[in-house]
């Protein structure tokens, strides 16, 4: 186990005895111990955020508001600035684990009823212009990283062994590396959209049955296939010729 599995590992399980100084309806996703980072828009400007329960976080202006409590986790309130001044994830996500570390633990202090920080749990003001409800019709979620590229892995069995049968018959449904190398292909980033945003039917070519002799048309696609995926955002940059090990990979 790593060090930084550790380390999360203990913030969840002492965020789960913990009441928040924010109101969490009972079965919500993003209790004291899940809160995950995103960007929206409000007034026109984009804001780094965390969410915790219907509310969010502001990054940036907790940042100008407490700096001293960055420093004293060891994140200098200079370089948090400088992150969550952005209107994506890239600058947080290429800082590295310890600075995501530090920002996890101040922000669970400032919002557990019994944390060490009480800078929000004593001034209702400051709390009131840190944390902000989401259902404010003035806020609309945005994507939360500049994606440059992504690549799609062929990591299901299931998938692979149900589109294997479509392309190569059950026989040989699954290639003989798959089980070693599974497949990962690039995807189309331009394609990577919030939630909630329509989605347009793709055209192709296809060979109508009825046509003789066989030729490709183009338009929409008579039939769309929908998939579960399972997604992460990779980190720290990496350098070209530099491959990350599987020891360090927690720690970009």
């Amino acid at each position: 186990e790593t060090s930084a599995t550790a380390y999360f590992k203990e913030l969840h399980v002492l965020a789960m005895m913990r009441r928040s100084i924010v109101d969490v309806s009972t079965g919500s996703d993003f209790p004291l111990e899940n809160l995950p980072y995103g960007v929206v828009c409000e007034g026109g400007s984009r804001h780094v955020v965390a969410r915790i329960g219907d509310f969010f976080v502001k990054m940036g202006v907790l940042v100008e508001r407490l700096p001293e409590v960055f420093d004293s986790y060891g994140f200098d309130h200079v370089n948090a600035r400088h992150v969550f001044s952005a209107d994506s994830l890239n600058r947080f996500m290429d800082a590295g684990v310890e600075p995501r570390k530090a920002t996890r633990r101040i922000l669970t202090e400032l919002l557990a009823e019994d944390g060490e920080l009480n800078q929000l749990r004593d001034n209702p003001a400051l709390k009131d212009e840190v944390v902000k409800p989401l259902d404010d019709p003035s806020i609309s979620v945005q994507m939360p990283a500049v994606i440059g590229d992504y690549t799609d892995f062929y990591a299901s069995k299931y998938h692979a062994e149900n589109v294997g049968i479509m392309m190569r018959g059950k026989d040989n449904a699954l290639m003989p590396n798959w089980k070693y190398l599974p497949v990962g292909y690039h995807g189309r980033s331009s394609s990577v959209v919030p939630s909630g945003t329509a989605v347009h039917r793709p055209s192709g070519q296809s060979v109508p049955a009825s046509v003789d002799p066989p030729v490709p048309s183009f338009g929409p696609c008579k039939m769309l296939d929908f998939e579960l995926e399972v997604a992460c955002f990779v980190g720290k940059s990496s350098h070209l010729g530099n491959p990350i090990t599987i020891e360090d990979a927690e720690e970009v």
